[in-house]
C-alpha cells in the first residue's frame, strides 16, 4: 500500500521521516509491500476483540470517522476494541489482502471524552499513514544467528530507539489534529496513559509538568532511558511547541528549521548521545568549540574538552583526533573549517542541521557562561546553517536558564 495521504504527510515531523529514511538506505533495506508476517496478529485480532459497527456502536463509529475524515485518511481501516482494562492501544498495518485495524483497550474507551478518543485514534492512524512498522522490519532485516543471538548492529538498534521516540511525536501532531486541536483533551490522555489515572485524580499543570521537565533535562538521563515512548512531560512539550504554529503551511523554510530545532531539543532529553554523526557535523562542532573558547581569550578546559570527546566518541574510534586537530588549528583555519563544514551541512538534505547547533551550544554553555564573544561564534555558526541569529539566541537562552534552575544560581 502506497501511502497518499497529503493531509498526514505534512504534519509528520521532519527529522523522523530523515532518519529512517537515512538508515533505510545504509542498510538496503526495501519495505515489502505486502508485510505477510503481520498476518496472525490480524486474525488474532478478528479472532478474539469486538469489531466496532455503526450498528454495535454509533457513539464510539462516529469518534472513529471523524477522526479519519478529520486527518483525510484514505486507506481501508477498521476498529476493534479489546476487552482490557489498560489504557492503551495500538494499530496493525494493512496488506493486500486485510484492512488496517486500530485496537483500542476497553479501558481507555470507557474513561475517555469524545476528543481525548479522537487524539488516541488519530495517533494510531499516523502509525499507519507513515509506515512506522518499517522500523521493526529495518531491525528483522537482521535474524538471529544460530545461538538466538542478535545480528543487527547495535548502531543500527540504538538509531531505530530513538527513532522510535520520535515517531510518537510526529504521531502525537496526527492525534492533536483528530482532537480538533483540543489541547486540554490530549493532555488529559497523555497524563492518564502514562500513569493510570483519569483527570479525578490528576489536574494538569503547566507549572508542575514543566518543573519534571526541567528535573529531566537537569538530570541528563540520555541512555539510562530506554522506552518507545517519550516521557509524557516531553511528549507534551513537543506537542505545545507544534501547535504554536497554527498554519505549518505557511511557514517558509527558516521558520520550520527553526521550529524542527526546538522539536529536537525537547525531543533530545532522551538522548544525550548522538551516534553515527556525519564527519562534517563533528567537524562543525569541534571547530565552533575551539573557536568559542580562543574567542574569551582561554584554550579548552578539562571539563569542556570531556565533554567534547564524549559527544564524538560514539561516532567514531578515534575521538582524539578531531580534538587534536581542531587544536592544532589556526583560527584562520578553524573558521574556514566552520564554515566549510556548515555549507556541506546545507547541501545534505538528509543531515540535521540543528543537532551539531544544538550540540555546539550545549558544550559553550556547559560551565554556566556565555560570553559576548562566544556568543559571537554560536552567531555565525548558526549563520552559516542558515538559522540566524535568533535561533542561536534562544539555544543559549534556554541552555543558560536549564543550568541555572538547576544550579539555584542567576546567569552571568
Amino acid at each position: 500500500m502506497a501511502t497518499k495521504h497529503a493531509r498526514l504527510d505534512g504534519l509528520r515531523y521532519r527529522l523522523e521521516k530523515y532518519e529512517i529514511d537515512r538508515l533505510s538506505e545504509k542498510y538496503g533495506f526495501v519495505p515489502p509491500s505486502n508485510p505477510s508476517s503481520l498476518l496472525n496478529h490480524h486474525r488474532m485480532t478478528v479472532g478474539s476483540d469486538l469489531k466496532i459497527t455503526e450498528n454495535l456502536s454509533p457513539k464510539l463509529w462516529r469518534i472513529f470517522r471523524e477522526s479519519i475524515e478529520a486527518l483525510g485518511f484514505e486507506e481501508p481501516v477498521e476498529l476493534f476494541v479489546k476487552n482490557r482494562g489498560e489504557w492503551n492501544a495500538f494499530a496493525l498495518p494493512g496488506t493486500d489482502v486485510v484492512p488496517h485495524k486500530i485496537v483500542l483497550f476497553s479501558g481507555i474507551v470507557r474513561h475517555h471524552s469524545p476528543d481525548e478518543l479522537r487524539f488516541v485514534i488519530g495517533h494510531e492512524l499516523g502509525h499507519l499513514a507513515f509506515r512506522h512498522h518499517h522500523g521493526d522490519e529495518l531491525l528483522s532485516k537482521f535474524p538471529p544467528d544460530a545461538s538466538g543471538q542478535p545480528t543487527a548492529p547495535s548502531f543500527l538498534v540504538r538509531r531505530v530507539e530513538v527513532w522510535r521516540r520520535w515517531s510518537e511525536a510526529s504521531c502525537d501532531r496526527a492525534g492533536y489534529v483528530a482532537a480538533g486541536r483540543n489541547m486540554a483533551a490530549v493532555t488529559n490522555v497523555i497524563l492518564a496513559m502514562a500513569s493510570g489515572l483519569g483527570p479525578d485524580w490528576v489536574v494538569a499543570s503547566e507549572k508542575d509538568l514543566e518543573g519534571q521537565l526541567v528535573e529531566i533535562e537537569n538530570a541528563k538521563l540520555g541512555d539510562l532511558i530506554i522506552a518507545t515512548h517519550p516521557a509524557p512531560v516531553v511528549r507534551l512539550a513537543a506537542l505545545r511547541h507544534y501547535a504554536k504554529f497554527d498554519d505549518w503551511d505557511a511557514l517558509d523554510e527558516k521558520e520550520r528549521q527553526f521550529s524542527d530545532t526546538e522539536t529536537f531539543r525537547i525531543l533530545s532529553l532522551h538522548d544525550t548521545t548522538s551516534y553515527g554523526l556525519p564527519e562534517h557535523t563533528i567537524t562543525f562542532v569541534v571547530s565552533g568549540c575551539i573557536l568559542a573558547t580562543r574567542a574569551r581569550n582561554s584554550e579548552l578546559t578539562p571539563l569542556e574538552r570531556d565533554g567534547l570527546l564524549d559527544w564524538i566518541a560514539p561516532s567514531t574510534d578515534d575521538p582524539e583526533s578531531y580534538v587534536c586537530a581542531g587544536l592544532e588549528s589556526t583560527n584562520a583555519e578553524l573558521e574556514t573549517m566552520l564554515l566549510e563544514s556548515a555549507a556541506r551541512l546545507r547541501e545534505d538534505p538528509e543531515s540535521d542541521h540543528s543537532e551539531g547547533l544544538v550540540a555546539m551550544v550545549r558544550l559553550i554553555v556547559a560551565d554556566g557562561t556565555c560570553t559576548d564573544e562566544e556568543r559571537g561564534v554560536a552567531r555565525l555558526a548558526s549563520e552559516a546553517l542558515g538559522l540566524g541569529a535568533k535561533t542561536v539566541d534562544f539555544l543559549i537562552h534556554h541552555e543558560l536558564a536549564a543550568y541555572h534552575r538547576f544550579a539555584g544560581t542567576r546567569p552571568r
